[in-house]
């Protein structure tokens, strides 16, 4: 069994290929991806073709959940994984190699907390750094959290948070609101109980573009 799973609901193929490429070449390798198509009308499958790596387990929706409640496809993706930590990633931000070793680093220090989370930049269209956040402690308390997400020039995504698994499906998975919209806060929040920690590096890139939303 891999230590971390990236989950990546699927529906766009714009950055597909970028988003998984950077996946793919993490430096720490205890890894498995699982990728699934959200029944999309564009071709998933002859992009993740190209990459033809063991790696990738591949899957397709009956039908489309995203569309109406992306949180269900997030859940559902929850339930099927297996490793210790996961990651909740999109089809269309961008992973620095190191993003693993870092946060591995960080879990080997804190083992007691249940999420972990990437300094982040963001990037538009053509792959340019156009923000990036605060430097934040290495640990933080719960207070620190709720602080830190309203008092700062934090950057609200979900893919640069790691989740332990089995928290994350104790508490109900994550938190259910129309379009995802603060789902990720509110759920970084809720298991941020015994504290929080922050990466030093910037490892994740949050895409701005003009498809976002699938």
């Amino acid at each position: 069994m891999a230590k971390y799973t990236f989950l990546v609901p699927v529906f766009k193929p714009d950055f597909l290929d970028k988003a998984l490429e950077s996946m793919l070449n993490q430096s720490f390798e205890d890894f498995v991806i699982i990728l699934s198509n959200d029944c999309s009308p564009y071709d998933i499958k002859s992009v993740v073709n190209r990459f033809n790596d063991s790696r990738i387990i591949y899957r397709e929706n009956r039908e489309n959940i995203g569309g109406y409640r992306l949180v269900d496809h997030w859940n559902l993706l929850v339930q099927l994984c297996e490793s210790p930590y996961l990651i909740m990633a999109a089809d269309d931000d961008i992973y620095e190699k190191n993003f693993l070793k870092d946060i591995d680093s960080i879990c080997s220090h804190y083992p007691k907390v249940d999420i972990i989370r990437s300094r982040t930049c963001r990037i538009n269209e053509n792959d340019e750094i156009i923000d990036i956040e605060n430097l934040y402690d290495t640990f933080g308390t719960e207070l620190d959290a709720v602080y830190n997400s309203f008092c700062s020039n934090q950057i609200w995504c979900v893919g640069n948070y790691v989740f332990k698994t089995d928290v994350l499906k104790q508490n109900g998975g994550f938190v259910d609101f129309p379009y995802a919209w603060f789902s990720d806060l509110a759920t970084a929040l809720m298991m941020s109980k015994n504290g929080i920690c922050h990466t030093k590096h910037s490892g994740f890139k949050f895409r701005l573009s003009g498809t976002n939303i699938s």
